[in-house]
């Protein structure tokens, strides 16, 4: 039986980042919600808060990261900052003295943030504990560092907390806490999380007001103003697919466990909505779901109504991104988190009958790379030994993003769809004497002999090695294109206004654009190629244009790769084509 799993929308985890951006507020995602989604963030402007050690290798930009000290040793500061982290919070003066102490030994320039004790109204987890200093020490600690030279920007943070929309009154509680003194000095004012998602228990729609209020708070306050999303991003991206294997009157047992979820259900009275669960006006029986250990609180949900659920069915959790978390309670497995492709069909053609024999072992590339980027896939069928018949195969594909194999698939995929253009990154122009069928060789020379694409809508991008007759023949056909010698910061204006000329376009990204001193995993590396950051960032531009109707990545060969950089760098690069 299929394993339970997480299932993540990379796009809804954009789209809940860019509402946050819509209100013109620094963002400091909080990673120990979900930090499979931190690997989406990391190409935006988020910031990032830490909470141990162990997690700062995580973050590939050390100056993105928050870190929130707790009770750490004086050798541990010091390797924190070692590692390039230069922002703190912190929420109890022994921390306080400690990291000043351990910053002006070893005289480095810091921000900080001093959590605030907010007022709060929990009367389940938080009753006895809570983060942050008095509002009276607050200021008087402020007053006293203000002119601390090794404090560069100083403020102040408060915790929020999730799905309590009665405290959002942070002006007000702002205004009576914090001196004028203490304003005056303070660069920045962190609210945190606590931003409300869609539970079963959810009443209402919120969102408008506690929007209103955090514009009342930048508005009135002259700083930078910071939140710390966690569930607000992560929750509604994720989903928990899972299957019933067993059904004891009203009683559904699926076959994961709430403690591979740790959900809230006994805690907050947070309860998970599940697809398709039926309203108390519609028919309908209602069940309990619970987990498969042999313990009695593991309960998903206590009443849940559904339509004649039946065993292998399928029961899926929304907005479950919080809950990822893992024990070893019972010995259970850390979940898979998969990535959904929004609708986008993969297929990996394993073929590498059109690259001449000088790159065999790339068939086998598209499943190594959609096993490492945890993405869905079909696998078409090919012929074993007809050239020919494969790429007539490949041809009469219907898909979104393909896999290869070798070079010479873009062929029959671009000729068998509705683009207008194509751009290639590839180290090679591959135009050179025709071959019939086409190869990884000469496509591009075909695509344009054969009429099938107008040689001034076609650009390649990162040649490095050209043999004469191509030279010839870009320059005769007027082929658009750019030696990697010629790429600049200017690449991404150049391919907005090729796009410009396009209504839809066919991308191809040969792996051995990259450079092949560091992934070498193919038939053909050449040296001095894109870095994977700066090739992502281009594909990236591309995807947001909207007119990418159909892509491919190809020419990877995971038996020629080492340490398996190419493959991790293919995964990379088609979670960006799956937007």
């Amino acid at each position: 039986m299929t394993k339970a799993k997480f299932i993540l929308n990379k796009k809804k985890v954009l789209e809940q980042y860019e509402k946050l951006k819509e209100l013109e507020i620094k963002i400091s995602y909080s990673h120990k919600t979900n930090n499979e989604v931190t690997k989406v963030l990391e190409d935006t402007n988020s910031e990032f808060s830490l909470h141990a050690f162990n997690e700062i290798k995580d973050i590939k930009d050390k100056n993105k990261i928050w870190f929130f000290t707790q009770a750490n040793s004086n050798e541990e500061l010091k390797k924190i900052l070692d590692e390039g982290v230069k922002k703190f919070v912190i929420d109890n003066e022994i921390d306080l003295n400690n990291l000043l102490k351990i910053v002006e030994e070893k005289n480095i320039i810091i921000n900080l943030l001093i959590r605030m004790k907010f007022q709060e109204h929990r009367i389940t987890s938080g009753k006895y504990f809570i983060y942050g200093l008095p509002a009276i020490k607050v200021n008087e600690i402020i007053s006293k560092i203000k002119d601390n030279k090794f404090i560069d920007k100083l403020g102040v943070h408060i915790h929020r907390k999730s799905q309590n929309a009665s405290e959002w009154e942070i002006k007000d509680e702002l205004e009576d806490s914090l001196t004028k003194e203490t304003l005056e000095r303070i660069n920045i004012i962190n609210i945190g999380g606590g931003l409300p998602i869609r539970y079963r228990t959810y009443t209402s729609e919120i969102m408008p007001y506690i929007f209103d209020k955090i514009k009342e708070v930048k508005e009135w306050f002259s700083g930078d103003i910071y939140t710390e999303p966690g569930r607000f991003i992560a929750g509604p991206a994720v989903k928990l697919k899972c299957k019933i294997i067993q059904v004891q009157e009203n009683t559904l047992i699926v076959n994961t466990s709430i403690y591979n979820g740790v959900l809230d259900a006994h805690i907050t009275d947070i309860r998970l909505l599940v697809e398709n669960e039926v309203e108390e006006n519609e028919e309908g029986e209602y069940y309990k779901i619970k987990g498969n250990t042999p313990t009695r609180d593991d309960i998903f949900r206590h009443s849940v109504k559904l339509k004649n659920p039946k065993v292998g069915d399928e029961i899926t959790f929304l907005n479950a991104g919080a809950y990822n978390y893992t024990t070893d309670f019972c010995s259970l497995e850390k979940l898979e988190t998969i990535y959904e492709n929004d609708n986008k069909k993969i297929i990996v053609i394993p073929s590498s009958q059109g690259c001449l024999g000088k790159n065999v072992g790339c068939e086998d590339g598209g499943i190594e790379v959609c096993s490492e980027a945890n993405i869905s896939y079909d696998i078409a069928k090919v012929s074993d030994s007809d050239f020919g018949e494969t790429t007539e195969m490949i041809e009469k594909l219907e898909g979104d993003v393909f896999v290869g194999g070798d070079h010479s698939i873009t062929y029959p995929l671009f000729k068998n769809s509705e683009a207008d253009g194509l751009i290639i990154f590839d180290a090679h122009a591959d135009c050179v004497n025709n071959f019939s069928p086409p190869t990884h060789e000469d496509f591009v020379r075909v695509l344009v002999e054969e009429k099938i694409v107008s040689p001034d809508k076609i650009l390649i991008i990162g040649l490095r090695n050209v043999d004469p007759i191509e030279k010839e023949y870009l320059k005769d056909k007027k082929i658009n294109h750019l030696y990697m010698d010629e790429i600049n910061d200017n690449l991404n204006k150049k391919i907005n206004e090729f796009l410009q000329k396009l209504d839809n376009v066919y991308l191809s990204i040969d792996i051995d654009s990259l450079d092949g001193e560091k992934y070498v995993g193919t038939g053909y590396p050449e040296k001095d190629g894109f870095d994977l950051d700066q090739l992502k960032k281009s594909i990236k531009n591309i995807m947001k244009s909207g007119k990418v109707i159909r892509s491919d990545l190809v020419e990877i060969n995971p038996s020629l790769d080492k340490n398996n950089l190419t493959v991790n760098a293919g995964s990379e690069i088609l979670k960006e084509l799956t937007i």
